[in-house]
C-alpha cells in the first residue's frame, strides 16, 4: 500500500495535501488519516509537518522551494497492549 501511496502524489502534493489534513482534519495526517496528531513546525523558512502517530513528515522551504517528503509506517494493529510493557520497542538501547 505505501508504494501505491507515493506513486501517487509528488512531495510538494503531499505537503499540500497536510496543510488541508491539518487544518480539515484538526491536526489531521493525509497519510495515515487520524486526527489530533500532527504538529506543524516553523523554522526561519521552512515548514514541517510531522504524525506522531505514523512518523510521516513532509516538508517546505520557500527559499529554494524544495518539498521532501518521508512516508509514514502502515503498520496497523487492532491489539491494544494494556500497558508500555507491551508496546513495541521504538529506540534501541
Amino acid at each position: 500500500m505505501a508504494i501505491t501511496k507515493l506513486v501517487q502524489r509528488s512531495s510538494r502534493d503531499w505537503f499540500r495535501e497536510a496543510e488541508r489534513t491539518y487544518t480539515e482534519k484538526h491536526q489531521g495526517c493525509p497519510w495515515c488519516g487520524g486526527s489530533h496528531r500532527v504538529f506543524c513546525q516553523r523554522r526561519e523558512t521552512t515548514v514541517i509537518f510531522y504524525c506522531q502517530g505514523c512518523d510521516f513528515q513532509v516538508s517546505h522551504e520557500s527559499e529554494s522551494e524544495r518539498f521532501v517528503m518521508h512516508p509514514g509506517v502502515d503498520e496497523r494493529s487492532d491489539i491494544v497492549p494494556e500497558t508500555m510493557f507491551g508496546a513495541p520497542k521504538t529506540m534501541s538501547s
